[in-house]
C-alpha cells in the first residue's frame, strides 16, 4: 500500500493537531505501508523545496509564493488571501506530476482547507481513493468564513472522513455529509514513551522539590492561572507554575515579572519530545487553560492524553474535547470554568497527594483502553484498505 499525505503542515510536526498525520504515518511504515507527503508550508531552519526522506517518509516540498526572508510579516500578512488563492493551482499542478510518476492507492488529505481538500477533484479523475482527516475547524476570522463554502466541496468529494471526535462529526453531519461516511480516529499515545514508570527526579530536584504545576506546549492566555493566584498562593506559597514550550516566551517572562507572583512561574524553551515524559513525571499536576471557543471545544489536546498516560492528575479547561475523553468518571470534577474554581482545585490536589494518585490511575486507565497508536493504526489501516478494494 502507498498513501500520499497531502497539507499545509511541516513534517514531523511541530506542535498541536500538525504532529497528527505525520505521527500516524510513522506507525504506519513500521508496519509496511509506504508513506509520502506532499506539503505546502512556510519554511523552517533546514529545510528547503524538493523532495527529502525522513523516517523512510518521502517529503515533497513546496513554498508559498509569497514567502521572503526581507519581507516583513505585516507584508507577508497583507499578500497571504493572494497566495491562499493561488497556491490550490500549484498544489494540484505538483500532485497531478507525482501521481504520474508514482502509484498512489490513496492519497489522504489533512483539514478540509485549499491544500489538505484540493486533490479531491484530481483523485476523481484518476479514480484514486481519497480519505480526509478533519481534527478541527479553524473558522474563527471573517476571511476564514469566507473560504468556508469552498473548503466544503473536498467533506462532499470525498469517498471517507476521519475525526478525532463526536463534535467533530456532528458539526460535518450539520452540513449534509452522511455519517456513514465518517470514522472515529482519535489521537493516540506512544505508551513506550509517556507511561507511569517515568521518573521525574532530576528535574524535580532542579526545582528544590517546590510543588509543581505544569503545563506543556502552547496556550493563548494566562488570565485564568493569573487571577486564581492570589488564592492558591494564600494556601501553597512555594507553588511553582512551569510551562514547557510556550509561544511568545519573552511576553509571558515580561508579564510575570511585573507581578507579586514573579517567583511562582518559569517559562522554559520548548524540549525535545522524548523529554517531555520526564518534565510530566516531575510535577504534581498538569494543567491546560485553553480559552473556551468553537475551536478549542472540538480539540482534543495531545498533552491531555499524554498527561494521564503518564498517570498524572490534570486540571482544564471545560472543553467539550476533553470532557469527552474523561466522561462518567472522576476527572470531570476537575474541568474549570473560572479562576475560584480553578485555585480550588489546585489546592485541593496539592493538599492531598493519594488523591493525585488516584485520579491519575484512573485518567491513566482511561488512555491505556482508547488512545494506543499501535491500535488506532491499525483500525486505520482496515478503513484505507476497505477503500482501496
Amino acid at each position: 500500500m502507498h498513501i500520499l499525505c497531502v497539507g499545509g503542515f511541516n513534517y514531523p510536526g511541530y506542535f498541536g493537531d500538525s504532529s497528527r498525520i505525520p505521527i500516524l504515518a510513522r506507525y504506519l511504515r513500521k508496519k509496511g505501508v509506504r508513506v509520502s507527503f506532499l506539503l505546502l508550508t512556510y519554511p523552517r531552519k533546514g529545510k528547503f523545496q524538493g523532495k527529502e526522506i525522513i523516517d523512510q517518509i518521502e517529503i515533497y516540498r513546496l513554498f508559498p509564493y509569497i514567502y521572503h526572508e526581507k519581507l516583513s510579516s505585516q507584508l507577508v500578512r497583507l499578500l497571504k488571501p493572494l497566495d491562499i488563492m493561488h497556491n490550490p493551482f500549484r498544489m494540484i499542478r505538483k500532485l497531478h506530476q507525482l501521481i504520474k510518476i508514482e502509484n498512489f492507492d490513496l492519497v489522504l488529505g489533512f483539514m478540509p482547507r485549499f491544500t489538505g481538500g484540493v486533490p479531491a477533484s484530481l483523485c476523481k479523475k484518476y479514480k484514486i481513493p481519497f480519505l480526509l482527516d478533519v481534527s478541527d475547524f479553524e473558522y474563527y476570522t471573517p476571511f476564514w468564513r469566507i473560504f468556508r463554502r469552498i473548503d466544503r466541496l473536498a467533506l462532499f468529494k470525498a469517498d471517507l472522513i476521519t475525526v478525532i471526535n463526536r463534535f467533530v462529526k456532528s458539526y460535518i453531519t450539520e452540513l449534509g455529509v452522511s455519517s456513514n461516511r465518517i470514522k472515529y480516529i482519535p489521537n493516540g499515545i506512544n505508551f513506550q514513551l509517556f507511561n507511569p514508570k517515568v521518573k521525574g527526579n532530576e528535574i524535580r530536584q532542579k526545582y528544590d522539590d517546590r510543588p509543581i504545576i505544569l503545563h506543556v506546549g502552547a496556550f493563548y492566555s494566562l488570565n485564568l492561572v493569573m487571577d486564581a493566584m492570589p488564592l492558591i498562593v494564600d494556601e501553597n506559597p512555594d507553588v511553582l507554575f512551569l510551562f514547557v514550550g510556550p509561544r511568545n516566551r519573552d511576553y509571558y517572562e515580561n508579564l510575570v515579572s511585573k507581578t507579586k507572583y514573579k517567583d511562582n512561574f518559569t517559562f522554559i524553551e520548548s524540549v525535545p519530545h522524548e523529554r517531555v515524559p520526564e518534565y510530566i513525571a516531575a510535577t504534581d499536576i498538569c494543567i491546560l487553560t485553553f480559552k473556551k471557543s468553537k475551536y478549542t471545544d472540538y480539540s482534543q489536546p495531545f498533552k491531555i492524553l499524554e498527561y494521564l498516560a503518564c498517570g498524572k492528575p490534570i486540571i482544564s479547561t471545560d472543553l467539550l474535547g476533553v470532557r469527552d475523553i474523561v466522561k462518567s468518571s472522576d476527572l470531570t470534577e476537575y474541568l474549570v470554568r473560572d479562576p475560584t474554581s480553578f485555585a480550588k482545585k489546585i489546592n485541593q490536589l496539592l493538599a492531598d497527594k493519594s488523591l493525585r494518585e488516584q485520579l491519575g490511575k484512573i485518567g491513566y486507565e482511561i488512555v491505556k483502553i482508547k488512545y494506543d497508536w499501535e491500535k488506532i493504526t491499525s483500525k486505520f489501516m482496515m478503513l484505507c484498505e476497505k477503500l482501496i478494494k
